[in-house]
């Protein structure tokens, strides 16, 4: 760790073919590849909702008219910023670790 510099240098990277990466000074990298299940069974009782809203007007009144819930996003337009709930579940009587990524289709 002692050979890390104190200051950022300029790294190159090329995504051309998977990530390549040209390294301006020594530096350390982490990294963590994660796989997709596809079609195999996962043997989980975990349920996950996730549901974008716009922070600017977020909530549509409920027919009841006592509660409100988000508005349903039907469009994602470039360079707008959108919110996100996400609520996992875990319904079994064992623990689960499990790694969340989300990001807008």
């Amino acid at each position: 760790m002692i050979d890390l510099p104190e200051t950022k240098e300029q790294h190159e990277t090329d995504r051309t073919q998977g990530l390549s990466l040209t390294a301006g000074s020594n530096l350390m990298i982490f990294t963590k590849q994660m796989k997709e299940k596809g079609n195999e069974k996962i043997d989980l009782d975990v349920i996950i909702s996730q549901r974008f809203f716009d922070p600017n007007d977020p909530y549509v009144i409920a027919p009841d008219g006592k509660s409100k819930m988000f508005k349903k996003i039907t469009e994602f337009l470039t360079g707008k910023v959108y919110g996100i709930r996400i609520a996992i579940t875990n319904s079994s009587e064992s623990e689960h670790e499990v790694a969340v990524i989300s990001e807008i289709p």
